[in-house]
């Protein structure tokens, strides 16, 4: 039984490991989306500006 103990807690260790990974993943890509939105919309508003500038 102690056998079969240790390898529950490893595997739940390992998902445990796995869970907080895909967490940190996830994390990072909403922020590099974040990143990327924010430098396209400064990008677009800067168009814009040139854009009604040209036309003025």
């Amino acid at each position: 039984m102690p056998a079969l103990q240790r390898v529950a807690d490893e595997l739940r260790a390992k998902l445990f490991m796995t869970l907080k990974a895909i967490v940190g993943e996830t994390r990072f890509l909403l922020a590099v989306l974040r990143n990327v939105r924010r430098k396209v919309l400064s990008g677009f508003s800067a168009a814009k500006t040139l854009l009604s500038v040209a036309l003025h």
